[in-house]
């Protein structure tokens, strides 16, 4: 994500957790609109947005997780995955939001990333792996 956005994010989030009421908070919106403006920076909005989003989820504890596999999981599949990544990664971290997806590039096994953690125990890193050592 861009810097700038993320510092204009966390700037805007801080000085909205100080305001009082509504009224306040719209008179800061329009004035940071204004601004974003005059400094020709509205293409920064939705990166903004998104990490406006992100501190708001940091600050309840929830963390987002995608996890990749080669086929598609079954129900099970997916409880044990979420499981032992709550288990053993995100220990008493708080909630967390799991999105699946599949690639088949990577032949099999999974996949674990959040903001902060990649997981890879695809075959397709197994194998790249075990080539450059084959060919050292």
């Amino acid at each position: 994500m861009n810097k700038d956005a993320t510092v204009l994010a966390k700037a805007i989030y801080s000085v909205y957790e100080a305001t009082k009421n509504k009224e306040e908070e719209g008179n800061l919106s329009k004035s940071f609109a204004r601004m974003l403006a005059r400094k020709n920076l509205l293409y920064l909005v939705p990166k903004i947005c998104k990490a406006l989003e992100d501190l708001e989820k940091e600050k309840k504890g929830i963390v987002d997780v995608e996890i990749v596999s080669a086929k598609e999981l079954t129900g099970k599949d997916k409880e044990k995955i979420e499981k032992w990544f709550s288990d053993k990664i995100n220990k008493d971290k708080g909630k967390i939001n799991t999105f699946f997806t599949v690639d088949e590039s990577i032949i099999g096994g999974f996949t674990i990333r959040t903001k902060d953690v990649l997981i890879d125990r695809s075959i397709k890193t197994k194998l790249h792996q075990l080539s450059k050592k084959i060919t050292k």
